[in-house]
């Protein structure tokens, strides 16, 4: 799912033909509002894994997604103008996942990631017409777990940083790029990981970086900058969990939704330091949550039932209660973006 302006939501899935389709909700209706029925983008191509979608500016996004060689694509939906998706065009790489990125703040830029075939992290940026570096990817050195071990966030104008679990260690290593100085390693960051790595800056200078540990516990690490160098607080959530989705909905302020392993929802919030208890939310999920925040303090939770039907819950930005599910018509393969 992605949001170019406030109250509009595009939501997209691979079917069983493994084909992309895409449909949405506008921008005048509220948020419950069930969206319209899936538009076949069957004509682009067949891909390998779930799409990904991201937003540069507003109006605008890219969804990306794999072709069966395993090479990584990328269309360009633009709000104003297009109707249907345009064509695909390949970046190269050999992915063994779906790819992430971040929109590095203010500058309008993508910072897109993979991990490739041989367990590599790759990146290039894009800014609307050019790509850096072009025809080829930047390699950062290390192998890393992939299916969603990695995530990438831009907490300052000129700065992007990504976390990925080590696919040998454990460890969830920190990498840090700033603008006119490149990519440098950081500190590992406390803990052993094993999956779903999510991270959400609620504010300029402040990463929230969470993931589940070998014992299904969910560790949440706050990292902050104190003279350019970097401070991690580290804590366990209770409970016991296999998998987290985080998003900011507002500035400082940070949600979380995780699912049990009978894969119930569970809601958790922190405003400022204040740090809400676990809010069960009725359902069980097949797919890892996605989250979108399409107007602010608003939360809207889309996932896969277990019999493949998309759905959605969303959360009222004033009282904070969920609404029922909304099931969109139509069988998915994978998750839901």
């Amino acid at each position: 799912m992605v949001s170019v302006q406030p109250g509009h939501i595009a939501v997209h899935i691979l079917g069983t033909n493994h084909g992309l389709f895409r449909t949405y909700k506008g921008v005048n209706l509220p948020d419950t509002t069930q969206p319209g029925a899936w538009g076949s983008e069957v004509q682009l191509g067949t891909w390998c894994y779930s799409p990904y979608v991201i937003s540069r500016i507003q109006d605008e996004y890219s969804c990306f997604l794999v072709s069966e060689s395993h090479e990584l694509c990328q269309s360009d939906f633009d709000q104003t103008t297009s109707v249907g998706m345009p064509a695909f065009r390949g970046l190269g790489g050999q992915l063994s996942s779906p790819p992430f990125a971040c929109n590095r703040k203010a500058s309008g830029t993508l910072h897109i990631f993979h991990v490739g075939m041989d367990k590599a992290l790759y990146h290039k940026a894009w800014d609307g017409i050019n790509y850096y570096p072009e025809g080829c990817w930047e390699r950062l050195e290390g192998k890393f777990l992939d299916g969603g071990a990695c995530a990438a966030v831009s907490c300052g104008d000129d700065e992007v940083d990504v976390f990925a679990i080590g696919a040998t260690t454990g460890k969830l290593h920190h990498y840090h790029w700033k603008e006119g100085a490149g990519w440098k390693l950081e500190e590992d960051l406390p803990g052993y990981w094993w999956g779903d790595v999510a991270v959400v800056s609620p504010e300029n200078g402040k990463i929230n970086v969470f993931g589940v540990d070998d014992s299904s516990q969910i560790h949440r690490v706050v990292c902050s900058k104190e003279n350019e160098k970097w401070k991690y607080e580290h804590e366990r959530i209770s409970g016991h969990y296999k998998t987290v989705s985080a998003i900011t909905s507002a500035p400082n302020c940070v949600d979380i939704i995780a699912l049990d392993y009978k894969c119930a929802p569970y809601h958790k919030r922190w405003e400022q330091d204040d740090e809400s208890a676990w809010e069960h939310i009725d359902g069980a999920l097949k797919e890892r949550p996605w989250l979108v925040c399409a107007r602010p303090n608003g939360v809207c939770l889309y996932s896969i039932a277990f019999n493949g039907t998309p759905c959605v819950k969303v959360r009222d930005p004033n009282s904070g209660g969920w609404a029922g599910w909304f099931f969109i018509a139509g069988t998915a393969i994978g998750s839901i973006a």
